[in-house]
């Protein structure tokens, strides 16, 4: 009996060894991310108590995930009568997945420091790209050497730990009785659950602060791949295969389509006429020769053009938006405006598409609805008042399958590098180089500005995505960086203090301030030319940048993108429009198309869910497919049932971008949600219309 529990006691002090050194290596990783981004007016002398509280949670969710390799280790050594071979080979199996473990915490950090966020949705996004294009931004931006020999080193000590206490061990820990074997099982079960109590240890158990970055540094990368793959399977089997998704999640029955003509009269705030639900769609430009004038509209879709450049822009001491100001004060320009997605193929889908993202499913471009033609299309809508239509992208348009997408939705004429690289040569314009993702935007402008200037039966129409402005951040070789570098220089950022990667943001400062002056300069080229007068330019992001740790208040700033409209003169009289009313209201991608059709289709019907921004409202909003709608006033992030959140903005000190909580909800953050619910389930209904229109 002495010889039996000296041999459990063996057994017992190698397993408690192997997991805690397991454990360290955990917490040398949060410690590096700790040390990397954590805010510098984060400081552990105010705030060690929540710090070290964060590092103890964290250790735990570091327990769980270990104590799942193990789990999966454990059938290799449950048999006495186990071969060696077999056991040491179960052994290199749960090498791979503490390999893993370590690199995906590295490469978590890094993720992090990017998106202000633990690994989620994004990093699926992030794997369907141009994958050599994403590793060379990893080696240009980071410090790719150091990085990959911390990688090294981690990957070396769960694989000395494994062999100092369990390789050198093994034929011990074979030898153990099945009674030890029974409780080591039911203890790691209990170490991976996390928590004696009804839930295990999830997402919600690292909300132990009220500084978000306090909250991030106590999850753990396993669990925040494990919500994201959750995520992703959730949204892609109900987005993808169940038609009506959105209208469950939003409260709406579904075994009716009486359900569908709820969700859009409570949206559109009418009676549907005819029993037919989709006429609330239809609206009509106005009847106005002027808008005959215009030849030529022009969308782009400036990549990472977020709002902050614009709001944190204070010349000569600190200036991102450079030449773009003087058309920022001479035409219109709106910022509180919510790009669509957090993604480029999202947003940009949608944008082709005129539709907003849902909240449950995939991108449509990765969708059952990838053939599916839309009448909200822009390229259908201009087709119908004698328009060509181009959509044209920096780089390679078959990315992410946009090129494919983009035919569906009309566009006659599919452009990318190879178009733009042949009409420069031939027009004698020397290229500014290229970068990993394409084409710098100067030289893209320019092949949209030549084309405009061709000669056509028909007027035009150039949906154009630009690049530049994406990690790596290159720049051309000629690009005079000395002269902007004073303007761009981070020390005079206004937030500087909150900033998570000082150098990468830097990177990103002059490359946004290179695209905002090349876009200024094909802006200078219109209003310089005949085109001033037929041509009408837009210009939005397709997402923001994260630059920061927001603030748990910050709900609307984070992803707001401008939205800038040049519009020639004569038709800025006819339609008597007010700078006011465009640039006080709140809005986003889904109001783009309206918003143009008013101005340049002379009484066209067209499809929309958006509203046009220079008409004046009672309530103007702006959503995106993260739950959030919010107001001039207040904010409300989406659920169904009582599980909504809501916020209200601090009017007193006139901070138009910031919410803080707000304890009960009012009639307008009713309405928002009502808005916000029966949108989403509009849009499964119309978008299962348009997919089954035939069999109808």
């Amino acid at each position: 009996m002495i010889i039996s529990n000296d041999f459990n006691r063996k057994q017992f002090t190698i397993w408690l060894k192997y997991i805690l050194s397991l454990s360290v290596v955990g917490s040398i990783i949060r410690l590096l991310f700790y040390q990397a981004l954590v805010p510098s007016d984060l400081t552990f002398a105010k705030n060690y108590s929540e710090i070290l509280s964060a590092f103890f949670r964290g250790f735990r969710f570091d327990l769980s995930a270990i104590s799942y390799m193990i789990i999966l280790f454990v059938p290799f050594i449950s048999f006495k009568k186990t071969p060696l071979w077999l056991a040491k080979l179960g052994l290199n199996f749960h090498r791979l997945f503490l390999y893993f473990w370590v690199i995906a915490s590295v490469a978590d950090i890094i993720f992090y420091s990017f998106y202000t966020d633990r690994i989620n949705l994004i990093a699926f996004g992030i794997v369907d790209d141009n994958t050599t294009a994403v590793l060379k931004g990893f080696w240009k931006n980071y410090p790719a050497v150091q990085i990959l020999i911390a990688v090294f080193i981690l990957c070396y000590l769960t694989y000395y730990s494994s062999k100092k206490f369990i390789n050198r061990n093994l034929p011990v820990i074979l030898n153990a009785n099945y009674k030890f074997k029974i409780i080591l099982f039911v203890t790691l079960f209990g170490l991976a659950r996390g928590t004696l109590s009804l839930f295990p240890l999830g997402p919600d158990y690292a909300v132990i602060s009220s500084i978000p970055f306090v909250n991030q540094l106590s999850f753990g990368t396993a669990h925040a791949l494990i919500r994201a793959a959750k995520l992703r399977n959730s949204q892609n089997s109900m987005g993808a295969n169940v038609w009506n998704s959105n209208l469950k999640e939003f409260g709406y029955e579904t075994s009716s389509p009486a359900s569908e003509d709820k969700a859009f009269e409570d949206f559109f705030g009418q009676k549907i006429d005819n029993n037919n639900r989709f006429s609330l769609m239809k609206f009509k430009a106005p009847l106005n020769k002027e808008n005959t004038q215009i030849k030529n509209v022009v969308m782009l879709v400036m990549e990472s053009w977020g709002a902050y450049g614009i709001a944190a822009s204070h010349p000569p001491v600190f200036d991102m938006v450079g030449k773009m100001h003087k058309h920022f004060e001479q035409d219109f320009i709106n910022v509180h405006f919510l790009a669509g997605t957090p993604g480029t193929a999202g947003s940009l889908s949608c944008i082709l598409a005129g539709v907003p993202q849902r909240a449950i499913s995939p991108f449509l471009t990765e969708s059952s609805y990838l053939n599916t033609p839309l009448s909200t299309s822009p390229a259908l809508t201009y087709k119908k008042q004698n328009y060509e239509t181009h959509f044209v992208y920096g780089g390679n348009p078959g990315w992410r399958d946009i090129n494919k997408y983009a035919m569906v939705q009309g566009f006659d004429f599919i452009e990318g590098e190879i178009e733009v690289k042949k009409t420069l040569e031939e027009n004698n314009i020397p290229m500014a180089g290229i970068h990993d993702w394409g084409i710098y935007d100067e030289d893209l402008l320019k092949y949209i500005h030549i084309k405009l200037k061709e000669k056509s039966e028909k007027n035009k129409l150039y949906v154009v995505m630009t690049t530049t402005n994406h990690p790596p951040f290159e720049l051309p070789p000629n690009y005079d960086i000395k002269s902007i570098s004073p303007e761009v220089n981070i020390l005079k950022y206004p937030e500087y203090n909150r900033i998570i990667d000082k150098n990468l943001t830097q990177e990103r400062f002059k490359t946004y301030r290179y695209s905002s002056d090349a876009l200024a300069n094909f802006i200078d080229d219109i209003k310089n030319s005949d085109l001033k007068k037929s041509t009408l330019i837009a210009a939005t992001g397709d997402h923001s940048s994260w630059l920061v740790n927001f603030n748990s208040n910050e709900r609307f700033i984070k992803d707001t993108v401008p939205f800038y409209i040049y519009i020639p003169e004569s038709i800025r009289k006819a339609h008597h429009l007010d700078k006011n009313t465009f640039e006080t209201s709140f809005g986003g991608h889904m109001d783009i198309w309206p918003t143009l059709y008013n101005l340049s289709l002379n009484g066209l019907d067209y499809d929309t869910f958006g509203t046009d921004m220079f008409t004046k409202k009672d309530l103007t909003f702006a959503l995106n497919n993260s739950r959030l709608i919010a107001s001039p006033t207040v904010a409300v992030f989406v659920h169904d049932g009582d599980k909504s959140s809501y916020f209200s903005r601090d009017t007193q000190n006139n901070i138009h971008d910031l919410y803080e909580n707000s304890v009960t909800n009012n009639n307008i953050h009713n309405e928002l949600s009502l808005k916000y619910k029966s949108l989403m389930g509009s849009l499964d209904s119309y978008l299962n219309h348009s997919k089954n229109i035939n069999l109808k």
